[in-house]
């Protein structure tokens, strides 16, 4: 005589990610029946508030969607509508902004990696506790992340919600004096990343793959973060526009407040772990020395190395912000001229998280008549419930597995405040 063997696993509240979410599942006889992660925000409405407002409000408006990357939200927005309206700008204008998304990887990694992961790999139930038993790799953990702060408020004007940013350049640049004050502690900092990744590398991550899409901005003069193509595996690209007519964002259920993105029907994966996979040999010398030495095998289908993946980032980072101020002369210049006309614009970056798109339809007042903003979380989420079923029937005889499913979801770095945007 058979029985079925039933498992209902409920967590309320999975602590340590940006913004609130749960998670329910139920297995029967180790197959999984029904799961899915729960929402627990309500739906921002960014989009809907800035139909009918003027353009140049977009940069301001959707920074204001998240506290940990407002940074890349105002540059993207920045790039839709300098595409929509014809702007060009300058190449100082890049690399300025290019050091910013330098500076809020930096600080964003950082902030995920210790403060809110890590301490899943010691069994610790708080960071607080890890902070007490580990003070030297805090204490470098906290000099990382606030070099990366020093990087937004010199060039942005604060590092949460940049001011100085604008549609064709910047209000206020930074001074030389300062710039080279950046480049002295970046050579420093090196030095401790370099350390921070040898302690993130000893960890024992969990045993997990499963296959899965990776999907990244891809460039062949650089690691792509602020412009490229749209890079798949087997070297697949695309441009943004077609790639986005490939994936396209579903409501799986009514009343969901997270549009998944799908490619053909399936899953994939954006962030860290993605462009390092698909990029890697574009990364700077150190980080990909850095690369070499860990026992990161490429491709990496398991999840729980978004920590290294990160970390190798953080050392990346460092060096391309040496390499740009090392060749940036600050010259007084103007923002671009424009005019005010009918158009469209896609704006795509890479955030911490993944790919993050920006897309607005302005009319010949500059009026925004259509607008549709795609995150990393949107995009990444529907992998994230299939690690999580591959995950659980892994685990499913286990009596307790609600720490491991939320090591794992903290292992993706969700922002579930700009999923509900």
């Amino acid at each position: 005589m058979s029985t079925n063997k039933k498992i209902t696993i409920s967590i309320p509240e999975i602590n340590k990610i940006e913004g609130h979410a749960g998670f329910m599942a139920e297995l029967e006889n180790g197959l999984i029946h029904e799961s899915r992660l729960e929402v627990k925000e309500g739906a921002r409405l960014i989009e809907g508030i800035l139909i009918g407002r003027k353009y140049t409000e977009a940069p301001w408006i959707t920074a204001r969607i998240c506290g940990i990357c407002p940074t890349v939200h105002n540059l993207t927005a920045i790039k839709a509508i300098e595409k929509a309206l014809d702007v060009k700008v300058s190449p100082q204008t890049i690399s300025l902004r290019k050091l910013m998304l330098l500076g809020q990887f930096i600080q964003s990694h950082m902030t995920h990696i210790y403060f809110l992961a890590l301490s899943d790999f010691f069994n610790l139930k708080s960071d607080l506790t890890l902070i007490r038993i580990n003070p030297n790799i805090t204490r470098k953990a906290i000099q990382i992340r606030d070099f990366g702060n020093l990087i937004l408020n010199t060039i942005g004007g604060r590092n949460i919600h940049p001011t100085t940013t604008a549609i064709g350049g910047f209000r206020k640049l930074p001074s030389p004096k300062i710039l080279n004050e950046i480049l002295s502690s970046a050579k420093k900092n090196l030095k401790t990343a370099n350390d921070l990744f040898d302690f993130v590398n000893n960890l024992t991550f969990p045993v997990f793959q499963r296959l899965t899409v990776f999907a990244a901005l891809a460039n062949p003069q650089e690691y792509a973060l602020y412009s490229g193509q749209i890079k798949l595996p087997k070297n697949k690209i695309y441009s943004p526009q077609v790639f986005l007519k490939k994936a396209r964002e579903v409501q799986e259920l009514e009343g969901d407040l997270i549009k998944k993105v799908k490619i053909a029907g399936e899953s994939y994966l954006v962030g860290a772990l993605s462009r390092i996979n698909l990029n890697y040999k574009k990364l700077n010398p150190m980080s990909r020395r850095a690369l070499a030495r860990s026992d990161f095998n490429l491709p990496c289908y398991n999840i729980f190395y978004n920590l290294l993946a990160q970390m190798i980032e953080i050392i990346h980072s460092l060096e391309e912000t040496i390499k740009i101020i090392s060749k940036l002369k600050i010259k007084p210049e103007k923002i671009s001229k424009y005019k005010i006309k009918a158009g469209r614009g896609l704006g795509v970056t890479e955030a911490p998280r993944g790919l993050l798109f920006h897309y607005y339809e302005v009319d010949a007042k500059g009026l925004i008549k259509n607008c549709n903003i795609i995150t990393p979380t949107a995009q990444f989420l529907a992998n994230l419930e299939n690690d999580l079923e591959k995950f659980l029937e892994k685990e499913g005889d286990i009596k307790k597995p609600e720490e491991n499913i939320k090591m794992l979801i903290r292992a993706y770095d969700p922002c579930i405040t700009c999923a509900v945007h």
